[in-house]
């Protein structure tokens, strides 16, 4: 199909632009400098105050003084800037596709859909299309006006999908890039497309359709300028850093393992919670009992930190709390980091415990199997001898199919696992060997699971009928 030719059709058009794969719903507002100081040393606490639960029920069971605690949702803290968009990077493409006056998509004699190839939003290749990236408010960060000598929140929810103007776009004869306009606001070095607007039209609107989130909530300094620094609001700050009270470092509850915790890489399904202090809620339960920890554990697998060391040796209890939750492997005696039963329990309930668990299990297959057909992700903890093995990475890859950029190379060659890859994780296909990104049975399946697969066809299918069908479905 010859996409310029299709689009070179005189008089009054109708076009939709739409931004593929990322985008973000991300606010800034000022905060106290006792939320900051309290927050700064929790930070790893505060997503999950403000995003992951309810907040009441979390500031009661915690006890959370009252100055620092926060009256408002996250996205109402909005008081210097709040943005909705995609976001103008290397990762994302610009979709256009174009309707007739009764707004359906118009159609080419095969009956494909008229449309332009995507366009990567990296600035270089925008820059040479001629498309023209207008800022549409200042800048925001820690040197923004309405941030200086101010703490503030920085709070975002990452989600992918597609970001699509909300209304058509008229243009009057052939489209031209060169009068396209990408409306964006940067924040915290992020830019954000909010609006496309064409020649002297108004910015319309990007709509979100997106699924599945990732967030973050942060607390930040301001540019500090203590010339221009109120007295008020240094006795302020002063106090802030007196009074704010700072978590305490209890040493029943260190960390024993031998290869430490998840690194910031890693994606996990649940969060492990920071050693945390005691609160008022958590000192009722007496933690050198079993009948009380055992309790506390079936209902937070994570509050074995809490308990007596004689007590995660324990296998009843050490049981009851990785059942609850996986992960809280990492809080058991050494000793049962080489017991079996334990860390097969273990990684069926959470497969990225396999992580924690001692190195003579990460070459045991029954227990490297249990963890990948849980959780994919978990391949890669998996000692190198089982990645070459080839029920394990099957089992891995129909779980989530791009683990299989931790499996042996050999592996991208191997048709039937990147045709299984493909059909649970259509990006798998990035990791595929070039010879299988030609072909079309496979290309097929992965467009067909993920339309940004499309991304990684080789060029000699990304025309083909079949394949413009599959990505259009």
């Amino acid at each position: 199909m010859n996409k310029e030719k299709a689009l070179k059709i005189h008089g009054l058009r109708k076009f939709k632009f739409g931004i593929q794969r990322y985008g973000c719903e991300t606010v800034v507002g000022t905060i106290t400098p006792y939320q900051y100081h309290y927050w700064k040393a929790r930070e790893s606490e505060l997503t999950d105050y403000l995003m992951g639960f309810d907040k009441q029920e979390y500031e009661k069971e915690r006890n959370l003084p009252q100055e620092a605690r926060f009256e408002r949702d996250w996205f109402e803290n909005d008081n210097v800037a709040h943005i909705n968009g995609a976001n103008i990077e290397s990762a994302n493409f610009l979709h256009i596709e174009e309707f007739n006056q009764h707004g359906a998509a118009i159609k080419d004699a095969k009956g494909q859909n008229v449309y332009r190839e995507h366009i990567e939003l990296k600035y270089e290749n925008i820059h040479k299309l001629g498309i023209e990236c207008v800022e549409s408010e200042d800048c925001v960060d820690v040197d923004h006006p309405s941030l200086v000598n101010q703490y503030y929140l920085y709070a975002y929810t990452t989600n992918k999908g597609e970001w699509t103007t909300e209304k058509m776009i008229e243009v009057d004869g052939e489209l031209d890039l060169k009068k396209l306009k990408l409306h964006y606001r940067q924040i915290e070095g992020s830019d954000i497309c909010h609006a496309i607007s064409y020649a002297d039209g108004e910015p319309i609107h990007l709509e979100e359709d997106s699924t599945g989130s990732s967030q973050e909530c942060r607390v930040m300094e301001g540019y500090m300028d203590e010339k221009s620094m109120s007295k008020k609001l240094k006795k302020e700050i002063a106090r802030a850093e007196a009074e704010a009270p700072q978590p305490d470092t209890d040493e029943d509850t260190a960390d024993d393992t031998e290869d430490g915790w998840l690194g910031d890489d890693i994606e996990l399904p649940e969060k492990s919670p920071p050693k945390k202090k005691k609160t008022k809620a958590k000192q009722k339960t007496d933690w050198k009992n079993k009948k009380s920890v055992l309790a506390a554990v079936q209902e937070d697998g994570w509050e074995l930190q809490y308990a007596d060391k004689s007590l995660k040796k324990d296998k009843s209890i050490v049981l009851a709390a990785i059942k609850q939750r996986g992960t809280a492997l990492e809080y058991v005696d050494k000793s049962l980091k080489k017991d079996k039963s334990i860390v097969l329990a273990a990684v069926k309930s959470n497969g990225l415990a396999l992580l924690i668990a001692d190195k003579s299990l990460k070459k045991d297959k029954s227990i490297v199997l249990a963890a990948v057909k849980q959780n994919g992700v978990a391949l890669q903890y998996a000692d190198k001898s089982l990645k070459k093995d080839k029920s394990v990475v099957l089992a891995a890859v129909q779980q989530y199919g791009s683990v299989i950029n931790y499996a042996d190379k050999s592996f991208r060659k191997d048709k039937f696992i990147v045709l299984e890859a493909v059909k649970s994780d259509g990006s798998a296909l990035q990791f595929a060997d070039k010879s299988l990104k030609k072909d079309k049975s496979i290309v097929l399946e992965a467009v067909k699971q993920d339309v940004e697969a499309f991304e990684f066809v080789d060029e000699s299918l990304k025309s083909d009928p079949d394949v413009i069908k599959a990505v259009k479905k």
